[in-house]
């Protein structure tokens, strides 16, 4: 998946997610976790 933090920054993110973990949740909904993370560490950085 890839973030566009700003114009001129964007994140590549690469995720693997065992079969195990795929039947508990949605690979969609661990990206999207992820990235929400991901942003909301950049924002409190700034």
């Amino acid at each position: 998946a890839s973030l566009g933090v700003r114009d001129d920054q964007v994140i590549e993110v690469v995720i693997r997610q065992p079969d195990s973990r795929k039947e508990k949740k949605n690979p969609c909904d661990s990206v999207h976790d992820v990235a929400v993370a991901i942003i909301g560490n950049l924002r409190e950085g700034q």
